[in-house]
This record gives structure tokens, C-alpha cells and sequence, in this order.
């Protein structure tokens, strides 16, 4: 948890950037004056000779890992999910749709025939498109899982939509964060090339400090390991600034490697940035809905208005106008509390979402490793039930909140206050119109 809330802080993460991009292309630099000094012991013992050799075959091994096996690793994760699909099924529940009896599928909303309808379990036989949602009923062949080519960029983009189709994208999800540590791009590896493409960012996306991360600890494996070892014994025969340099910075990008395998960095910034992806995707949802609601409460407010002004027009006395303005500034209010109402409804729905994801994609990862998910009791193969009980829980907590937060605001007012009814009334009602919204969105998801 400390690295995440390090990860998110920009200051840090901008400071976290540019040491570990010095200490990379440094470390490589003061290698190629490692191996001009390591000459100079040629003659003392046929080792340091050895050593040379042993640092040029790291430097091969480094550009082969960065420039071939590192930037193909990411296509490892169809592999990883195919894989998994052909053990218990535990992690392919589907918590979108279950199967009838005669083989129909169901979805939640149809909460009669849920309850007694059979859990999907996706295969790789499995067609990559429910069959409910054929494109506006055109009966056509549907491939399956199988039958997609994963050596193709579009066949593993559509494995991975078929997953989501079914409601089991949390499982890619868990592969990809646990992939994260293999996965490294040229541009991450390549000195100064990285320092271009990545030293003048505030806070490079995930993906590339988690490539930078993995580069250097390929480098450290590969190269600095030699250095540290013949470093040491070159020091045993004389103590100098051009051995000591080198050996110094690859202890450092050492360090950074071992805390990077120690700590799992790679997964962590895998996590974070499928979570930004995951927020993003929410809160567009949300604010294409809400949208739509502030339009429909502008509207009442200036019907509102609009009455008020010609219910009093020419009525310009001074009684008249005081109950004008009384009645305009209810409008106002109402306006104001709902719209208050309306963006709250929207972060927590945000936060109920997120959370929600969190514990899935815990208990995804879990099931990945072959562990059984902590809080599962004998109901625990079943994924939608899970989900379903984790948006409960999270909508309740939150219920809970408002209730709480609406008893103190009562209990701070003042009650020799003038406007003391005007603002009980405006707690109240916020507080019908929270509860009413989380109620909403506890019967949207039940709908999803």
C-alpha cells in the first residue's frame, strides 16, 4: 500500500522517474568504462580476462532481452488465460448471464429465473459472443474461444472482448497485472532513447515506468551482477575512482532491481493503470447519464423561474416582490441541492464501482495463485454471487455514511437560528435524495 499512495503522488513519482532513469543509462555508461579499466588487469590473472568476456556476452544478452523477448512478452497473457481455461473453471463464472434448464440464457434482471437457473462456465469451446447479443438478431456462425488465431493482435483483441461480453474480464485483468513483471519495450531499455522519451514527463503512465523498472533489473542480472563481483576483486588489488564509480552506481541499480522483484512493482503499476482505465470508463458512464439528469433539472428550474416571473409580472409592490424573491430563491435552492445531490451521487457511485472491482480482481488474483479468496464461505466458486454480495456491501457501507452525516449535520445546527427550519429541510432533503440514489443504483447493478 505505501508504494501505491507513492505511485500517485506526482511529486514523488516524477523524483522515483528520474533516479531510475540516471541510475540506468549512468550504470551503463560507467560499464564501458568498467570494461576499459578491467584491460589494464589483463595481466594480473587470466579471471579478469574471463570477466571481459563475461560483461560483452551480458551486454548481448541485455539488447537481446530488450529488443526481442521483452516487448513479445505481453502477448503472453492470452496464453496465461487459455491456460487457466482449461482447469476447474472456478475463474470463467459468468456474472453476466446464467443458463436455464433448456439452455437458455438469463441476465440478472430477470431475477425470477436467475435464482434457479445454473452458473455459465466459460471454455475455450465456449462462442466469444453470448449468443443473446448476435447483432440485431442476423443469425451468422459465432467463433469461439478456440478458434481465435492469438498470434494476431485483432484475434487476442477479441479474446479479450469475448471475456468481457461474458463478464469474466477480471480474469485477464489478474493475468495482466501478474504478467507485468515479464514485459519490457525497447524504449524502455535502450539508454538515453528512454531518457528522450520519458525524462520530460510529470508521471509517465504506468506501463513505461513499470518497463523501465523491468529494463533495469534485466541490466542489473545481466551486467551488473559481473561488474559487482570482478569490481570487488579488482578493488582487492587497488583502490581507485574508475572502479569504484562503476561499482557504486551498479550497486544502486541493484538495489532498485532486488526491490523491484522483492515489493513487485511491475504488478503494483500494472494494478494502478487498469484501475485509471477502469475509473475513466466509469466516470464517462456516469457523466453521459448524469448529463441527461442536469439537463432535466435546468429545465424544471427555469420552468420554475419562468412561472414565478409570470405569475408576478407587473406586480411591482413591495410585499409582491418580497414574496417573489422568496419564492424565486426556493427555486434556487431546490435547484442547488439537487445538483449538489446529483454530483454526489456520481463520486460515490464511482467509489462504490471501484471498490466493488477491487475486491473481484483480489479475488481473481487469488484464484489465479491456487488460493481460496479470503471472505469466500461454501458458496465461494460462485463469481456473480460474489459480486453481487460485494455491491451490496459497499452500497450499504455507504448508505450508512449518509445517514451518519445527515444525524451530525442535524446535530451541529443551532436551533435559536432563524433559518434553522430552512436548513433542516435542506438536510433532509438531501439526505431522501442520497439515500434514494444509492437505493437506484443498488437496482442498477442488480439489473446489469
Amino acid at each position: 500500500m505505501g508504494f501505491e499512495s507513492l505511485v500517485r503522488n506526482p511529486c514523488a513519482i516524477r523524483i522515483v522517474t528520474m533516479l531510475l532513469l540516471t541510475v540506468s543509462d549512468v550504470d551503463v555508461a560507467l560499464s564501458v568504462l568498467f570494461l576499459l579499466n578491467l584491460k589494464d588487469y589483463f595481466g594480473v590473472n587470466i579471471i579478469f580476462k574471463t570477466a571481459f568476456g563475461l560483461v560483452l556476452v551480458g551486454f548481448f544478452v541485455y539488447l537481446l532481452g530488450i529488443c526481442y523477448f521483452g516487448p513479445r512478452q505481453k502477448d503472453r497473457v492470452v496464453d496465461i488465460v487459455r491456460k487457466a481455461m482449461g482447469g476447474d473453471g472456478s475463474q470463467f463464472v459468468s456474472v453476466k448471464y446464467k443458463r436455464t434448464s433448456n439452455g437458455e440464457l438469463v441476465t440478472r434482471s430477470q431475477q425470477d429465473r436467475w435464482d434457479e437457473s445454473e452458473a455459465v462456465i466459460i471454455t475455450l469451446t465456449t462462442p466469444i459472443v453470448p449468443p443473446n447479443q448476435n447483432l440485431m438478431g442476423v443469425k451468422r456462425a459465432i467463433p469461439n474461444f478456440a478458434s481465435l488465431d492469438v498470434e494476431e493482435v485483432v484475434d487476442r483483441g477479441k479474446f479479450r472482448d469475448g471475456l468481457a461480453a461474458w463478464g469474466c474480464e477480471m480474469v485477464w485483468t489478474a493475468a495482466q497485472i501478474s504478467n507485468a513483471k515479464n514485459c519490457c519495450e525497447m524504449s524502455h531499455g535502450v539508454p538515453l532513447w528512454r531518457t528522450a522519451a520519458y525524462g520530460f514527463m510529470a508521471q509517465p503512465d504506468a506501463s513505461a515506468l513499470c518497463g523501465i523498472f523491468n529494463a533495469n533489473a534485466l541490466y542489473s542480472f545481466t551486467v551488473g551482477t559481473f561488474e559487482l563481483t570482478f569490481g570487488a576483486m579488482m578493488l582487492a588489488y587497488q583502490i581507485d575512482v574508475q572502479t569504484l564509480l562503476p561499482l557504486g552506481v551498479s550497486l544502486v541499480a541493484f538495489s532498485l532491481s532486488l526491490a523491484n522483484v522483492i515489493f513487485d512493482f511491475s504488478s503494483v503499476l500494472t494494478k494502478i493503470g487498469e484501475e485509471e482505465d477502469k475509473r475513466e470508463a466509469i466516470k464517462g458512464r456516469i457523466m453521459e447519464r448524469n448529463r441527461i439528469e442536469k439537463a432535466k433539472l435546468t429545465e424544471n428550474k427555469d420552468r420554475g423561474t419562468q412561472a414565478i416571473r409570470t405569475k408576478y409580472e407587473g406586480k411591482n409592490n413591495p410585499a409582491t416582490l418580497l414574496q417573489k424573491k422568496a419564492e424565486m430563491d426556493a427555486v434556487a435552492r431546490t435547484y442547488s441541492v439537487e445538483l449538489e445531490t446529483l454530483n454526489d451521487q456520481m463520486l460515490m457511485e464511482m467509489e462504490i464501482e471501484l471498490e466493488a472491482w477491487h475486491k473481484l480482481l483480489q479475488k481473481e488474483q487469488e484464484l489465479a495463485k491456487g488460493l481460496k479468496p479470503s471472505d469466500s464461505g461454501e458458496d465461494g466458486g460462485d463469481i456473480s454471487l460474489q459480486q453481487a454480495r460485494n455491491d451490496h456491501s459497499v452500497i450499504q457501507d455507504k448508505i450508512d455514511l449518509v445517514k451518519a452525516d445527515s444525524l451530525k449535520q442535524i446535530k451541529d445546527l443551532d436551533m435559536d437560528d432563524k433559518d434553522f427550519q430552512k436548513k433542516m429541510d435542506v438536510i433532509t432533503e438531501g439526505r431522501k435524495a442520497k439515500l434514494q440514489g444509492l437505493q437506484d443504483l443498488k437496482a442498477r447493478l442488480l439489473m446489469d
